[in-house]
Parts: C-alpha cells; structure tokens; sequence
C-alpha cells in the first residue's frame, strides 16, 4: 500500500527537495549531485517515483557501462539507492526500486610492487619520522617476512629491545602448547 503522498512525487521534485536538505554538505555537490544527475538524464524526469521499476533502472545501468567503468556505475547506483531511501523516510516515494538493482562489484584491485630505488626512498623518508622512531624498522620487517599492517599493529607501544624476550614466542603461539598472551608470558586461565 503506497503512502499518502508518496505516488505524487515526480523525481525532478524529489532531487531538488534532496539537494535543498543536504545542500550544505561540499560532498554533495560534488558527488551526489553529478551522480544523481546521470540518472536524471536516463531516466525520464516527469515520471513518478512509484512508476519506477528496477527494471528501468537496471537498463539505464548497462548503458552507462558502456560510457564509464563498473565501479562508477556502482559509485552512482549507490547514490540512487541513497536517494530513494531518503525518498521513502520523507515520504516522497512508497518503496525504494533500485533495492532490487544489484551492482557489478568488480575486483580492480591492481597488485603492484615496489622497485628497489622506491624502497630506499621509502625507508629514508620512514626515518626523517620523528613522530614514529620505528617506522623504517617496520617496514624493513614487513617487507622481508611479509607482514600485513595489521600483523605489525601488535607492535605498537613495545619497546622492541627490552619488551620482548629472547626466548619469547610469537604472540598468541607458543612451543608447549600452552596459551600465551601478547609478549609470551603464560595467559591466566
């Protein structure tokens, strides 16, 4: 059942009244809005937001694929479903349609390593640091054994030569089998 003003609202109406709310925030105009206008242009501004269907809203997105990258297209449908949920809290629209739109989610992650000249360069700016004294030895550590940073975060605030034992094991792990806690010592039961 559609609520009461909501089949009224056409989407031209629906954006500017949008625009008017969050019109403070920089993100929005320089986001929200060129986003929103993209689908503006595919869609037809005189339609009603309850006579939107994903189905439309789904061919205006393979089209635009063909103009820009998948991760835009998700960029902006991200901004649609946004809009329309904000539509539906103030009663502008009964349902939000591009709830049933799915995105691509495209992998474009690029694997990329560093060159010897951007590693010294890399571990000489590491010790211009003062704020972080073993950030360079971080680094160094990282990039032999292959620590991700969230493995070195357990180093932040011990004191490398006097914290850690020498006959300490990893955190979390040791030879006998009994639980250890952070710095080695046994962890109470």
């Amino acid at each position: 059942m559609a609520r009461a003003g909501a089949e009224n609202g056409h989407i031209r109406h629906a954006t500017e009244g949008v625009s008017r709310i969050f019109d403070q925030n920089r993100s929005h105009r320089s986001y929200v809005e060129p986003a929103l206008s993209v689908w503006e242009a595919g869609l037809d501004t005189r339609a009603l937001l309850a006579t939107i269907k994903p189905s439309q809203i789904e061919h205006v997105k393979l089209r635009r694929t063909q103009q820009v990258a998948r991760s835009t297209v998700d960029k902006d449908l991200a901004v649609l479903k946004a809009f329309f949920n904000c539509c539906v809290a103030r009663n502008l629209a009964a349902s939000n349609p591009a709830r049933r739109v799915k995105f691509f989610n495209d992998d474009n992650f690029r694997l990329r390593y560093l060159t010897e000249d951007e590693y010294t360069r890399l571990v000489q700016a590491a010790k211009a640091i003062e704020r972080s004294p073993f950030l360079a030895e971080k680094i160094i550590l990282s990039v032999h054994t292959g620590l991700r940073r969230g493995s070195l975060v357990i180093f932040n605030g011990i004191r490398w030569t006097s914290r850690l034992r020498p006959n300490a094991s990893w955190p979390g792990c040791s030879r006998d089998g009994a639980r250890r806690g952070r710095f080695g010592w046994p962890r109470p039961v």
